[in-house]
């Protein structure tokens, strides 16, 4: 049994009644501007699953959208929420979407030269070549980029490691026959997110180098040190279902993704209880809290 309510969206900072979210003061950035007071995270995050729908620069306050197709879009995994562009030197993301389509994902480290350079954050991301239901451990430490990024695993007809979605090009080696038919140009130049879904759609080999569907899960170490696992479902409003994408449905892009964040001393995804999942979707405004 499934119950859905109607939760009131300030922007694209959600707040529902499972997360307990209190002011924490006044916060300064290095040039003495004032910052919206930030948001404790609530432990209600951890250990549960949490599906984000049709996240577009139509679904966030104009604050929060990007300056041009080459600014990233910051989102807080912990809060479940996009962030103001201003913040990008700041620790109140976790990871930003940017470049083509937005497909690549970089993390939150203050160390290294990127979006989060100078402040007290330890993100970093990686790819697994796992289903995501299959990702149970944490890998070590030293096995993150930092901040690191991933995005295309796939070029064309090849299909390289390190990513997390296929880009087709002028070509479309999974639905060749809809590339010949009038409108077939909508199947050029797809993004087709390794989920495993896709994997489920696809089980053969395309192309000339017979190229098989892998599952990718992108984990990432969070700007505060926790863990998540992160499967990128879709580019295409209102669709997860990969025999349903076609480009031009919507504008691009409009990211889906599911995730599961634990606490930085589990090390392990489902090691405590579950809480029911959540699945937030954008552009109805709805979220649907599952049972289980």
């Amino acid at each position: 049994m499934v119950k859905e309510f109607r939760n009131k969206i300030g922007g694209f900072a959600l707040c529902i009644t499972l997360l307990a979210l209190t002011s924490c003061g006044d916060v300064f950035d290095r040039n003495e501007v004032d910052w919206e007071p930030d948001v404790p995270m609530s432990d209600t995050v951890f250990n549960r699953e949490i599906q984000v729908l049709d996240l577009g620069t139509n679904n966030i306050p104009e604050n929060h959208r990007p300056l041009d197709e080459a600014d990233p879009l910051f989102f807080t995994l912990g809060r479940i929420s996009s962030i103001p562009t201003a913040y990008r030197t700041s620790d109140r993301w976790d990871i930003a979407f940017y470049g083509l389509y937005r497909t690549a994902i970089t993390s939150n480290n203050g160390t290294t030269p990127g979006f989060g350079y100078g402040t007290s954050t330890v993100g970093g991301v990686m790819v697994l070549e796992q289903p995501f239901s299959e990702v149970m451990d944490v890998p070590d430490d030293a096995d993150f980029k930092v901040p690191g990024s991933a995005g295309l695993a796939g070029m064309g007809d090849a299909l390289n490691p390190g990513g997390h979605t296929f880009y087709t090009f002028f070509e479309n080696i999974f639905r060749p026959e809809k590339v010949e038919e009038p409108n077939g140009h909508l199947y050029q130049h797809m993004m087709y997110p390794l989920s495993e879904e896709m994997a489920k759609a696809f089980p053969g080999t395309y192309g000339k180098n017979k190229v098989k569907v892998v599952p990718r899960t992108v984990v990432v170490r969070t700007a505060k040190g926790h863990y998540a696992k992160i499967e990128i479902q879709s580019f295409y409003k209102g669709v997860t279902d990969p025999m349903t994408m076609v480009r031009g449905v919507g504008a691009i892009p409009y990211i889906s993704f599911r995730y599961m964040m634990i606490k930085k001393e589990e090390k392990r995804f489902g090691f405590v209880k579950r809480k029911p999942s959540l699945k937030i979707n954008l552009s109805t405004k709805k979220t649907t809290v599952g049972t289980n």
